[in-house]
């Protein structure tokens, strides 16, 4: 498990139903890494009886919880998010056609135009390396949307920069202050 993740409680506990916290609930985990007694600080959000939200930071073994790999409603039902411009994709499969471009499964891009034609999508893969045109037309059905971590999403003072260093290229964070 790492900073960032969503997990699911996986047991009952008397000390993180006090904080309102009970099987089967969502958090994120919110620390850098396992604390010497072998627990990570998870962050829930549960709604109350009155209808306001309550926030609480748990420290939890590892061994009770679990990733979640996919997103679903309460009924186990997957949540697909929308295709939309700029939103970011991840190709889930490997096709020959992707491949000659340097695109496999797994690589992560993002949708670079509104329009969408015959079920494809154009998507900029701006990381892969043996491309020289990273946009290519992908279908739907070939790649899905991905949620990424708060500490992905571009704040306002701060801008992701790519770089090639040495023949690769690195993505850093930068304040725009320091970009002037």
């Amino acid at each position: 498990m790492k900073r960032m993740d969503i997990v699911e409680l996986l047991v009952d506990r008397g000390e993180y139903l006090k904080d309102g916290v009970c099987k089967g609930m969502r958090g994120r985990i919110t620390d850098m890494g396992v604390h010497a007694d072998g627990t990570r600080l998870v962050y829930f959000v549960s709604k109350t009886s009155n209808g306001r939200f309550k926030e609480a930071g748990v420290r939890i073994p590892e061994s009770e919880l679990k990733v979640v790999d996919e997103l679903t409603y309460l009924n186990v039902e997957k949540i697909i998010l929308p295709f939309e411009e700029y939103a970011r994709v991840m190709v889930t499969v490997e096709k020959d056609k992707y491949a000659d471009e340097g695109v496999h499964k797994g690589e992560i891009g993002w949708i670079c135009d509104p329009r969408r034609i015959e079920n494809s999508r154009l998507v900029c893969f701006d990381f892969v390396q043996s491309s020289k045109y990273p946009i290519i037309s992908v279908k739907e059905r070939d790649m899905e949307v991905i949620v990424l971590a708060p500490e992905d999403a571009p704040d306002d003072d701060i801008s992701i920069v790519a770089k090639r260093v040495d023949g690769k290229t690195v993505v850093t964070k930068e304040h725009k202050e320091s970009l002037k």
